[in-house]
């Protein structure tokens, strides 16, 4: 299974004034804008990967080699906003339906699915029209990995005792895990 961003999101859960508080930088400060900005991404692509969730509204294929066995999908992040399409080797296909009521979705087939690869375009995320908004404690979770990542720009400090961002962080995204595909 590979899962690709077909239209990344417009805006990050979290902002760049919101981080630079955070982070305790004076807002006079901009030269380091983008390298928040570029924290704020990886934390929040990070965070979905850990919990199979879409923080912000984004368009994504999955792809697999074949069609399962099953005669249905799960899909990689919640919550759906939509399905857009779905082909095989290429060919668009018709007739599939979508569960929400399971966290994740579930796409399903009423016939044997055809041969060759499968893709699934689909829109996901919080702050959609047709969603809620991204949850409070994933926003703090994002804060807090822009943060760390901030102070702390190599991957061991020598010296020094370790920090405890990564069990803060996992303590508040725990609740909001999802079946996530590795």
């Amino acid at each position: 299974m590979r899962l690709e961003v077909v239209i990344p999101p417009e805006n990050e859960p979290v902002e760049l004034d919101e981080a630079r508080r955070f982070c305790r930088i004076d807002s006079d400060l901009t030269e380091e804008d983008a390298l928040l900005t570029t924290f704020i991404t990886a934390a929040r692509e990070q965070v979905e990967v850990m919990t199979g969730r879409a923080l912000a509204p984004q368009t994504l294929r999955m792809t697999l080699d074949s069609a399962p066995r099953e005669r249905s999908v799960m899909l990689p992040r919640v919550p759906l906003i939509e399905v857009e399409d779905v082909t095989f080797a290429g060919e668009m296909v018709e007739g599939w339906t979508v569960t929400t009521t399971s966290v994740p979705a579930v796409l399903s087939y009423p016939h044997a699915w055809p041969a060759g690869e499968m893709g699934i375009t689909f829109r996901c995320g919080y702050g959609a029209e047709e969603t809620e908004a991204c949850p409070e404690r994933a926003r703090q979770a994002l804060l807090f990995l822009v943060s760390h990542w901030y102070e702390e720009r190599l991957p061991v400090v020598v010296g020094r005792t370790a920090t405890s961002v990564p069990m803060t962080v996992d303590s508040l995204i725990s609740p909001l895990k999802t079946w996530v595909w590795r």
